[in-house]
């Protein structure tokens, strides 16, 4: 890593970022099994267990609820609509 100067922000390699993606992934991977909580850019949580992750860090989880139902009403059939399909 190196800070630039001129842009004003540090400057990973290549190699710096995969070890990085690298070291999230096998985070994941011990955490499969077990509930998590993932929070997406809009805010919106999703509490399930993690079933799988892959190399470019997506994530499965199963038995998926919103965390604030008050909040986002229109999650809760479409998560409970996901699970039949």
């Amino acid at each position: 890593m190196v800070f630039d100067d001129d842009l004003g922000f540090l400057v990973m390699g290549f190699d710096c970022v995969c070890s990085l993606v690298q070291l999230f992934f096998s985070y994941f991977k011990d955490l499969v099994g077990q509930e998590v909580t993932v929070e997406l850019k809009n805010d919106l949580a999703i509490r399930g267990t993690l079933h799988s992750v892959d190399q470019y860090l997506n994530i499965k989880l199963e038995n998926t609820r919103v965390v604030d139902q008050d909040k986002y009403p229109h999650m809760v059939n479409f998560l409970s609509f996901k699970r039949f399909l």
